[in-house]
């Protein structure tokens, strides 16, 4: 049985001078109990797609929306949801239709907890008074493997990791028991471990439930893992439809070849120490451009005696204080436990632990976001502390994971651009400053004519860019990426990285990486530091951690994401 069919769809939207159109005539169909993928880079019309199905596109001069949009209800209702009022929609939507957004930090509310968000969605959609439905909601919050079930209830979304708030609106969507998922992009703050229980999950609740998922991604794993059929969307139309497996293993049009030899391989080779296969990316022409880049580069890392320290980090304790319920007592959580590492000159040092494991609490640390550490941290041997926050600030920069939120969403990118260049005086003159933006855009894989418009008229992969470059424009000697490139597609992420590595060389800049994408930090990190709870389990050159890791806690994040090792303990 049909669940959703969408015929000819186009959208398109007024730029300027004309109309653009991000869709053309997109057409499929969406079975019951059937999961279809749709990928493609940020701006191929995937997120557009869903807006669309679940009549989030505002019909006015700006957007034209032109197709059919039909929804086949468990009643054998037909619905052609192009056709509906906001008011008629809002019956629709929870109950019929839901959405797992990309950013969940900007979807959810700050100014209520996540219990009485989830609560809400339940009260709406199912029966029972508060106390069943407070008991519902721990259920659906325990069904998305969260741990402290009552903790996260009682928290607000910043005060919990960016794992945990998208598990949270996965809750959130599965409240009303919809008979259509969509999901855009519903893993991407996942760490590898967590990314495949979830989607294991959402795969049995489709099956179970006879729902029907649309899931929207740029991780080809997951879409290989569990989709049934892949769409293909480049420049908004489709290029390819077929069976997941099919597409994966003989894939027809160019541009599908290109994404997946865009991803980053981690191959095991007949030698001592493993190294990644090249990066690709791709053109605007569809055509590989092969990154150089030397196999055996890692293997010869100075020694520590050979390059200079930039930051050391000496017993580093941080505990944070959290109230369970109003009269209840104050509870002490030791977020970091007496860490004590160092980030040398000029290279990458990988950050890799699950959600919760205090990796953005060290980005937050070093760039002076959470005061209240215990132990040393020198900058280039003198205490972090003695910095004016306006010096630190331009030494080191954080490049944000929630992208949007990232953002002024009342300001245009260009003017977000030059307010860093002037405040920082880097350049003297608006006029320079402007030129400067547009050069950084173009690094980024950006066009000068973004300068104009505001964030909210970009993909999510295309802010992630933005924020990159206006971390590039001071040109600091530390930039702390925290899962910036998470959010990407494959053959962006690519050009992204293969850019990071590029102006290292150039202007000699070092990174610390946080990322849960093992097959990215074994490509881009030339030493990786493993974390789990605050603690540090391993660090040592990429390829020898990865080739024989000693931990095993670091194995089972390893074989989460599919490697292979060259002994066995």
């Amino acid at each position: 049985m049909k669940r959703l069919a969408v015929q000819n769809l186009s959208v398109s939207f007024f730029n300027e001078t004309k109309y653009s159109k991000a869709l053309d005539n997109l057409t499929f169909e969406l079975a019951s109990g059937e999961i279809l993928a749709i990928v493609g880079e940020s701006g191929s019309g995937k997120s557009i797609t869903a807006l669309a199905i679940m009549g989030l596109l505002t019909k006015n001069k700006k957007c034209q929306i032109s197709g059919l949009i039909e929804f086949f209800s468990e009643q054998g209702n037909i619905l052609n949801l192009n056709q509906l009022s906001d008011k008629e929609f809002t019956n629709i939507r929870g109950k019929h239709l839901a959405m797992i957004f990309q950013e969940p930090m900007s979807a959810l509310n700050p100014v209520y907890t996540c219990g009485k968000q989830l609560m809400e969605c339940l009260e709406l959609h199912q029966s029972g008074n508060k106390n069943e439905i407070y008991k519902q909601a721990l259920k659906l919050l325990a069904e998305v493997r969260i741990d402290e079930v009552e903790r996260i209830m009682n928290s607000y979304p910043f005060q919990i990791s960016g794992g945990q708030r998208q598990r949270v609106m996965i809750a959130m969507a599965l409240a009303g028991s919809p008979e259509v998922l969509i999901a855009d992009e519903p893993t991407t703050a996942l760490d590898a471990s967590v990314r495949n229980s979830i989607l294991h999950l959402i795969k049995d609740i489709v099956k179970e439930r006879k729902m029907s998922l649309l899931l929207i991604s740029h991780d080809l794993h997951s879409v290989a893992d569990i989709s049934d059929k892949t769409i293909v969307l480049f420049r908004g139309k489709k290029v390819e439809e077929n069976q997941t497996a099919k597409v994966f293993k003989d894939p027809q049009h160019p541009y599908t070849k290109a994404l997946i030899n865009c991803q980053p391989v981690y191959a095991a080779k007949e030698t001592v120490l493993p190294t990644p296969e090249d990066f690709y990316r791709l053109t605007a022409e569809i055509q590989f451009l092969e990154k150089e880049f030397d196999r055996n580069a890692l293997l010869k890392l100075p020694s520590k005696t050979e390059r200079d320290v930039l930051i050391k980090a000496k017993n580093l304790n941080l505990t944070f204080s959290r109230i369970n319920g109003l009269f209840k007592k104050n509870e002490q959580k030791q977020v970091l436990n007496n860490l004590s590492f160092e980030i040398y000159q000029s290279e990458t040092l990988g950050l890799l632990g699950e959600s919760g494991s205090g990796k953005s609490s060290i980005a937050k640390i070093f760039t002076g976001l959470i005061p209240n550490y215990r132990g040393l941290i020198s900058f280039e041997g003198k205490d972090i502390n003695g910095f004016k926050r306006k010096q630190l600030s331009k030494k080191i920069q954080l490049i944000f994971q929630d992208a949007f939120s990232a953002l002024n969403p009342m300001m245009r990118v260009g003017d977000v651009l030059v307010e860093v260049l002037l405040v920082h005086q880097i350049e003297t003159s608006k006029k320079t400053a402007l030129e400067k933006a547009a050069v950084l855009l173009e690094q980024v894989g950006l066009e000068t004519t973004d300068l104009k418009k505001y964030p909210h008229q970009f993909s999510g992969g295309q802010r992630q860019r933005i924020n990159i470059a206006r971390a590039l424009a001071l040109q600091p000697e530390l930039i702390i990426m925290d899962e910036s490139v998470s959010a990407l597609d494959v053959s962006v992420q690519a050009q992204i990285i293969n850019l990071l590595n590029q102006l290292q060389e150039e202007y000699g800049f070092t990174y610390l990486f946080i990322s849960h994408d093992v097959d990215v930090m074994a490509y881009f990190s030339d030493r990786v530091m493993v974390l789990e709870s605050g603690t540090i389990k391993e660090i040592g050159i990429t390829n020898e951690v990865f080739a024989n890791p000693k931990d095993a806690y670091t194995r089972k994040l390893l074989e989460a994401s599919g490697r292979k090792f060259l002994t066995n303990h």
